[in-house]
Parts: C-alpha cells; sequence; structure tokens
C-alpha cells in the first residue's frame, strides 16, 4: 500500500498584483504561508504560449487532408516550433517564479515530505519487489481563486520537484480543494460542469452527407 501524504494549497491573487499562497497538512496542525508578486514576464509568456497554441491548431485546421497524413510544410513545421518554444518560455518563467524568493519554503516542505515519506517507506516492510519509490504518493490539493492561476502548468511544476530516483508521479496534483470546492473559487466552474459536456468529431468531407449529424448535436444543446 502506498503511503499518502496529504497537503492542501491555496492560490489566491491580491489587489497589489502579489498572489499569497497558504499550504497546510497534518489534519491542519501546521501551514505555511508565502506571498509573492506575480511577474509580468509570466503574464506574457503565457499569453505568447497560447496566441502560439492557437495559431498552430488554426493553421492545421485550415490546411487540406494529404493522403498518407505526412506534414511537410515548411511554414507547419516552423509553426510547430514555435509552440514549443513558446511552451519552454512558459515553463521556464512559472518555475522560476515558484522556485524563488519567498516560495521557495513552499517547495521545500512538499520535497521534505517526500524524502521523509521515502525514509519510512524504507524502514517499512514492503511487497515482494517494490520498491521505496513506488511505495510513496505525496497528493496536493490545489485550490486557485483565479482563472488565471488555474491555468498555470502546476502538474510540471510538482514533478520538477521529484528527484529522478523516484517516479515522476510521486507528487501529485488535484485540482480541487480537499473537503470544500466551493468555498475556493470554484463554484461558477462546478455550476458550468453541471449539463453533461459533448466532444463530437464530425469529418469534413465534400463527398460525406453530414447535415444529419450536425442537426442531431445540435438538438443536444438544451441537455448538454
Amino acid at each position: 500500500m502506498a503511503r499518502k501524504v496529504t497537503f492542501d494549497l491555496k492560490v489566491l491573487a491580491q489587489e497589489d498584483g502579489s498572489c499569497s499562497f497558504y499550504l497546510v497538512w497534518d489534519s491542519g496542525k501546521r501551514d505555511l504561508f508565502a506571498n509573492q508578486t506575480f511577474p509580468p514576464r509570466l503574464r506574457r509568456n503565457y499569453e505568447n504560449w497560447k496566441r502560439q497554441y492557437i495559431r498552430y491548431y488554426e493553421f492545421q485546421t485550415s490546411q487540406p487532408v494529404r493522403r498518407g497524413g505526412r506534414l511537410t510544410d515548411l511554414a507547419n513545421a516552423d509553426s510547430s516550433s514555435s509552440v514549443r518554444n513558446a511552451e519552454d518560455a512558459l515553463m521556464n518563467s512559472f518555475l522560476d517564479w515558484l522556485g524563488a524568493g519567498d516560495t521557495r519554503i513552499i517547495e521545500r516542505q512538499l520535497q521534505s515530505a517526500l524524502i521523509e515519506a521515502v525514509h519510512q517507506a524504507e524502514e517499512d516492510d514492503l511487497p515482494q519487489g517494490s520498491t521505496p519509490s513506488q511505495a510513496i504518493e505525496v497528493r496536493v490539493f490545489l485550490a486557485c481563486m483565479e482563472r488565471h492561476l488555474q491555468r498555470l502548468p502546476w502538474e510540471a511544476w510538482a514533478r520538477n520537484l521529484v528527484p529522478e530516483a523516484l517516479s515522476p508521479e510521486a507528487i501529485r496534483i488535484i485540482r480541487t480543494a480537499q473537503h470544500d470546492a466551493r468555498g475556493l473559487g470554484f463554484g461558477q466552474i462546478l455550476d458550468a460542469l453541471k449539463k453533461p459536456r459533448i466532444l463530437a468529431i464530425i469529418a469534413e468531407d465534400n463527398h460525406l452527407d453530414v447535415e444529419q449529424d450536425w442537426q442531431v448535436i445540435k438538438g443536444l444543446r438544451s441537455v448538454a
């Protein structure tokens, strides 16, 4: 059985442009507070990545289908490279933000909990064939009050905290409050999810009559 350590992490944007981080664990007996200015560079990098991402997929959908499924267009390659570069810039600025200043104490606490759990697992009797790294699971229930914070790559940040000797999933981000999602800024999201959401993929081809398919999808608007 995996040894689980559970944290609650609440992140809130402040009026002065900073963000407050509140980490709670050990059934509320222990906590940490940190405050960090939200850097303009991180916001710019996110917006740039979003633009490049949308531009890339808009280009993909505007291209005619090629037999063989190969994408050899130079413009497509350039667009793909722009997305990767923008993603790297976003990730670097995000990790730099969380790895410096006050928020570094949040990272250190999560890493300390991970190391402590590994040491405890080594002392326990593990099932035959298993390793301590397979018996660890640090869970972080993440609640962000604002949309621009929710959209950041928190899962990548968690994986970055895990030593190479352990599974990248040793720290798991769970994007909801542990006990009360509605009380932590998730009310609007939960309301939007009350109706089922449907993804329909319909081929575009001059030789196919898909009008009836579209009518079926449109007919579901009242319930989905």
